[in-house]
């Protein structure tokens, strides 16, 4: 599969095992995208592939579209909105956003305009929609005539301490979407909300787990420039489980598409041995509850502090619990 998503073909390549994880993953249109020009992929594959990429393409114009109605709304109330996530990639180089599955559309906002953001959102027809996120953090809105939903958040849960506003702005620069203003993540911050949500908020440092669409974006995002100034990445990754949190998943960004570290610090031999660890997981789903309780073990889990205010034990044995739970059929 890596080897497929930098545009070649292995020997020996079966090709329905392929097509079947790259469905699960939901890689299929970047691999689409990075097989398009080669003349060893099959006739009827290629077909099915091509496809895919056609129908990715009108998918992600209309959720364009709609990303470009969205913040027009709330900038002419005055609210200028941080887009993250797949947000961001709908606005970056057209040939790599072609290539992207995205399932809705991120914005922060500052809480105190969350008022006036809603209002404008839904005088142009959004509605509430089912959201797991207590409403200080965030909502989830919905458009029955819109492919993607719309989360809104008013912080980030998945750093520590959490992340508002106020605190990712001076990360980012101020544009303009078809007349609407905005302001789009430096690549230090896009790659680090990336990072930590996997890492942290979904809890893939302890389980081993690998979001392929997500280190997609990652080596994107590396790409696209020069080396990432590290300042930034120290100052959203302290020290402790969040930085060893970074430097695995660059290790195994390297791992998986060879691309060298943007960033010179000494990865450690914790980050190191995770590598280990999660190449020697995949196609071993049954070891992951030990290699999770290992890890817990090696390196503790602090829960996040709205599960620690609530003071209630059953709370923190909970968030615990899921750790050990089914891990997510799209990861590795």
């Amino acid at each position: 599969m890596c080897t497929a998503l930098q545009g070649q073909v292995a020997k020996g390549t079966k090709w329905e095992s392929l097509l079947t994880l790259a469905n699960r993953t939901l890689v299929t249109p970047a691999l689409a995208n990075a097989l398009a020009d080669n003349d060893q992929v099959p006739p009827d594959v290629r077909e099915f592939l091509a496809a895919i990429a056609s129908r990715t393409l009108d998918r992600n114009l209309a959720m364009r579209r709609q990303l470009s109605e969205c913040c027009m709304a709330l900038s002419n109330c005055g609210v200028l909105p941080i887009l993250i996530k797949g947000a961001a990639f709908m606005i970056s180089e057209p040939r790599y956003v072609n290539a992207r599955l995205s399932t809705d559309l991120d914005l922060v906002l500052q809480a105190d305009q969350k008022a006036a953001a809603i209002a404008a959102l839904q005088a142009i027809g959004y509605e509430y929609a089912p959201s797991s996120i207590s409403p200080d953090a965030g909502v989830n809105l919905q458009r029955s005539s819109d492919v993607g939903g719309l989360d809104i958040h008013y912080r980030l849960r998945s750093f520590h301490p959490q992340r508002q506003y106020d605190d990712l702005r001076p990360y980012c620069d101020r544009a303009l979407l078809n007349g609407a203003a905005i302001c789009v993540p430096s690549r230090e911050l896009q790659l680090a909300i990336l990072v930590a949500h996997d890492q942290m908020q979904e809890r893939d440092y302890w389980r081993g787990l690998i979001d392929l669409r997500h280190m997609l974006d990652l080596r994107a995002i590396v790409l696209a420039g020069g080396k990432l100034n590290e300042d930034i990445l120290a100052d959203l990754f302290p020290e402790g489980p969040h930085r060893r949190a970074l430097e695995t998943q660059l290790l195994t960004l390297e791992w998986v598409f060879g691309i060298a570290r943007p960033i010179h610090a000494d990865s450690g031999r914790r980050a190191r041995l995770q590598v280990r660890r999660r190449r020697w997981q995949i196609g071993r789903a049954w070891a992951l509850p030990v290699t999770t309780a290992a890890t817990l073990m090696i390196d503790p889990m602090r829960p996040p502090d709205a599960v620690l205010e609530t003071g209630r034990w059953r709370s923190v044995a909970q968030y615990y619990r899921r750790m050990f739970v089914p891990a997510k059929d799209t990861k590795v």
